[in-house]
């Protein structure tokens, strides 16, 4: 990581702007939230946030793409299985009304052949 040279003239001012402070903010509170929300032992956990202060930006913000890609995953696991359910159940129900037109239109076929032939 690059280190500051801070003059004299600059010593006690604020060097970051406003916005970069709200990003490292932002990305802090995610790596936070992803961390605690990950599915794995504590020691993990504390590898993890060990390992952080040695990563630069870069690497922290794909590290926090990464955790943010297996919590949706995770979350929408259930999502992704009780949609199966429901197509299952919309294309079962689709079958049946199929199988009902053709029997109704056979019979009005049959039908009509009768009336035809008599």
């Amino acid at each position: 990581m690059k280190k500051l040279n801070i003059s004299k003239k600059d010593e006690g001012k604020d060097l970051i702007p406003e916005e970069s402070k709200e990003h490292f903010e932002s990305l802090g509170k995610k790596l936070g939230f992803f961390i605690s929300a990950l599915n794995i032992p504590e020691q993990m956990k504390d590898v993890w946030l060990s390992v952080l202060p040695k990563m630069s930006l870069e690497q922290i913000e794909r590290l926090i793409n990464v955790f943010e890609e297996d919590y949706l995953k995770e979350k929408t696991q259930y999502i992704d299985e009780e949609f199966k359910k429901v197509l299952a159940e919309i294309e079962r129900e689709k079958e049946e009304k199929l199988k009902k037109i053709d029997e109704e239109t056979l019979e009005g076929i049959n039908d009509l052949a009768k009336r035809i032939t008599n």
